[in-house]
């Protein structure tokens, strides 16, 4: 099955799903957007479909843009070696000056069960909640598992501004350095 075959029998079973499709980059990969809410169907689909039988999440990768969360899976079928990039955007909710709201989204662990290591990640360092039918509004908050159960903010996002110090030990950085220190690092 090629992959314009894999884009149109998305469209075709989750009506509404696809928003684009494009190379990703130079690199020889396609780029599917898709809208948030279709997440949790499309990987569904994916997997379960003997068809597309994309069946192995690679990665989840994040990254900030015009308050915007960015999220790509990068998915492969272990037996026909298709690869397919999935790419939701999620809109950050700005409280205030700050964008610390929680942003959601849908997990794929149902489809892909190595995705909670990711989202786990995910979670902790930009703020996302990965929903899914099954979660409880009490339950919906990040649990820490990498940063102190006490930790505030999350420090991927940028709006994030570091802590002077943390459980007793100063943190500093100096502002407005451009120049490089004695190993050629600019910080």
């Amino acid at each position: 099955m090629e992959l314009t075959e894999i884009i149109s029998r998305i469209e075709t079973q989750v009506p509404g799903a696809v928003i684009e499709a494009r190379p990703l980059g130079r690199a020889n990969l396609l780029s599917v957007w898709l809208e948030k809410q279709s997440i949790y169907q499309v990987a569904e689909l994916l997997v379960v479909d003997k068809d597309t039988r994309l069946d192995w999440l690679e990665f989840i990768g994040c990254m900030e843009i015009d308050k915007a969360l960015l999220l790509t899976y990068f998915i492969r079928s272990m037996t026909s070696g298709h690869r397919l990039a999935l790419r939701v955007s999620l809109p950050i909710e700005t409280v205030g000056q700050k964008s610390e709201a929680i942003v959601r989204a849908w997990s794929v662990t149902h489809a892909w069960p190595m995705a909670l290591a990711f989202e786990q990640e995910l979670s902790e360092l930009f703020g996302i909640y990965f929903d899914h039918p099954l979660s409880r509004p009490e339950d919906r908050k990040i649990v820490r598992r990498i940063l102190p159960e006490n930790w505030v903010g999350y420090p991927f996002r940028k709006s994030y501004v570091f802590p002077m110090e943390v459980h007793d030990i100063p943190h500093h950085r100096p502002s407005g350095r451009t120049s490089p220190d004695e190993f050629g690092v600019i910080i």
